[in-house]
């Protein structure tokens, strides 16, 4: 009984003598604040597709987006406005990996995404992504003899940064058959 009282004391006054020659634990730094999410900011960003044949424009499609800066999902992501203006469009017949299938339903027209982030100096930055297709009439048809229909794309993913107000030619691209020019602006306004 006495070997296990001087053995157990042995141990306890080791233990305090080791633990008093290692260096104290660093202090723990505080923990982060949680910031405080930016402020919706309610913006109207529009959107105008010009087609253009030479310096002439020949049209102009305009839309009209409501975005919220600074908006998150659940998963505390930016979230997209989204803004879909199509037509279905009918091919007969679809060949994928020696495959046919068909008639299959295609969605032709325009679609559009937008998300904004608050910049300093009352500023946004504009992630863009725009998708034009339509279908080709006869006239425009290239003469190898296949059939369509013919769908042409016109797509643009662009960031940009603008103020209250402020508009911008951003983005252009010359269809290769027809020689049309397709433009797209794009003009901010925050909502008060």
């Amino acid at each position: 009984m006495k070997r296990i009282a001087i053995a157990t004391f042995a141990t306890v006054l080791l233990s305090h003598v080791v633990t008093a020659q290692q260096p104290p634990a660093p202090p723990r730094p505080p923990a982060p604040a949680a910031s405080a999410p930016a402020p919706l900011v309610p913006l109207r960003v529009e959107v105008t597709l010009s087609k253009y044949q030479g310096d002439k424009k020949i049209s102009s499609t305009p839309y009209t987006l409501a975005v919220n800066a600074n908006e998150r999902d659940q998963s505390n992501f930016p979230k997209t406005a989204d803004l879909t203006s199509a037509i279905q469009v009918l091919i007969p017949m679809v060949t994928v990996n020696e495959k046919t299938t068909g008639p299959v339903y295609k969605d032709v027209g325009t679609r559009i995404q937008c998300r904004a982030e608050s910049l300093d100096g009352g500023r946004f930055k504009l992630e863009l992504n725009v998708e034009d297709q339509r279908v080709l009439p006869d006239a425009k048809l290239p003469a190898d003899g296949v059939r369509g229909p013919w769908l042409q794309a016109f797509r643009s993913n662009q960031s940009l940064i603008l103020k209250d107000g402020q508009s911008s030619e951003y983005s252009a691209a010359t269809e290769q058959v027809s020689g049309e020019q397709e433009r797209i602006s794009v003009l901010l306004t925050v909502v008060k």
